[in-house]
C-alpha cells in the first residue's frame, strides 16, 4: 500500500497521512502486508494493555482514597470537637497513649505508603505490558499495585517485588527506549589482509540497507582488539530499527543478521584458529 491508497477514507489529506505513517513503521513509503499485520496486532495488544493498566492504576487510586478517608475522618472529627465547644487537644490528649502505640505499629507502614505513592505517581518508571531490566533480570510488568508490582519472566515464572525496594533500584524501561543497537565479536586471524575485512564491513551494510523495516545502516564496525600477532577481534555492531520491547521480534532480527554475517564470513574466506 502507499499513501494515496489511503486518501479515499479521509476528509483531508493530512489525516490519510498521518495514518499511513502510522502503519509504515519503517517509514519507507509503502506498507506490505506483514507490517499492516504486525501494527494491527500491535494496536489490539496495546489495547488491552492498556485496559490492565487503567484497571491496576483505579485500584490503587481506590486504596489511596480509603487512606486518605480515613485521615480525612481523624480531621473532621478534631474540627467537630473544637466546633462544639469542646477542647480537642484534651481530648485527644487522652488518647495519646493510643496514638503512640498505633505510632510503632503503623508508622513504617505510613511511611511505606507514602513512598510507594511518590514512586508509582511521580517517577511512575513503567506501566502494564513493559519489558524491563531490574539490574540485570529482564522482566514484563503483569500488575502494578499500591505496595507491590508483579513481575513475569519468559519462562512463566511470577516474581512480585515491594515498591519501596524497586524506588532505590536501577530499572531500564525498553518500551520508552529509542531504537536500539548491540555488537557481535568475531575474531580473524593476525594475518588476514585489510582488505577483506572491508569488504565484510561493506557486505553488511549492504544486507541493512536490503532490510530497511528490521535494520539501520551504516552498522558499527570497530577493530576492538589486536592480540599478540595471533587474533584480530573485529566488533559488528547491529542497529535495529526498533527497541527490544517486543523480545520475540528481536531476537528474529538477530538471528537472521548472525546468520547473514556467518555466511559473509565464509564467503570471503575469512578464518581464525586457536
Amino acid at each position: 500500500l502507499i499513501v494515496d491508497d489511503f486518501l479515499p477514507f479521509f476528509d483531508k489529506e493530512e489525516e490519510a497521512i498521518k495514518a499511513f505513517e502510522f502503519f509504515d513503521k519503517d517509514n519507507n513509503g509503502d506498507i506490505s502486508k506483514r507490517e499492516m499485520r504486525d501494527r494491527v496486532l500491535l494496536i489490539y495488544k496495546e489495547r488491552r494493555l492498556l485496559l490492565n493498566a487503567l484497571s491496576d492504576m483505579s485500584q490503587v487510586v481506590g486504596k489511596l482514597d480509603l487512606f486518605l478517608t480515613a485521615f480525612a475522618l481523624v480531621v473532621i472529627v478534631i474540627i467537630a470537637l473544637m466546633v462544639f465547644g469542646l477542647d480537642a487537644l484534651k481530648s485527644l490528649a487522652t488518647m495519646g497513649t493510643m496514638f503512640v502505640a498505633w505510632s510503632f505499629v503503623f508508622g513504617g507502614t505510613f511511611k511505606n505508603i507514602f513512598e510507594c505513592i511518590i514512586f508509582l505517581f511521580q517517577v511512575h518508571p513503567y506501566d502494564v505490558g513493559d519489558t524491563v531490566f531490574l539490574n540485570t533480570e529482564n522482566l514484563t510488568v503483569y500488575k502494578i499495585r499500591l505496595l507491590s508490582t508483579v513481575f513475569f519472566k519468559t519462562d512463566g515464572t511470577y516474581t512480585v517485588y515491594p515498591n519501596t525496594v524497586l524506588a532505590t533500584m536501577k530499572i531500564q524501561n525498553l518500551r520508552r527506549s529509542n531504537p536500539q543497537s548491540e555488537s557481535i565479536i568475531v575474531s580473524f586471524s593476525f594475518d588476514t589482509p585489510a582488505e577483506r575485512i572491508y569488504a565484510l564491513r561493506d557486505r553488511m551494510n549492504a544486507y541493512s540497507e536490503d532490510n530497511p523495516r528490521e535494520f539501520i545502516s551504516p552498522n558499527g564496525f570497530n577493530i576492538d582488539l589486536l592480540e599478540n600477532c595471533n587474533r584480530i577481534q573485529v566488533s559488528v555492531g547491529i542497529n535495529y530499527k526498533n527497541n527490544w520491547q517486543d523480545g520475540g521480534k528481536h531476537f528474529d532480527c538477530k538471528t537472521r543478521f548472525t546468520f547473514a554475517l556467518r555466511e559473509t564470513i565464509r564467503d570471503l574466506g575469512l578464518k581464525y584458529s586457536l
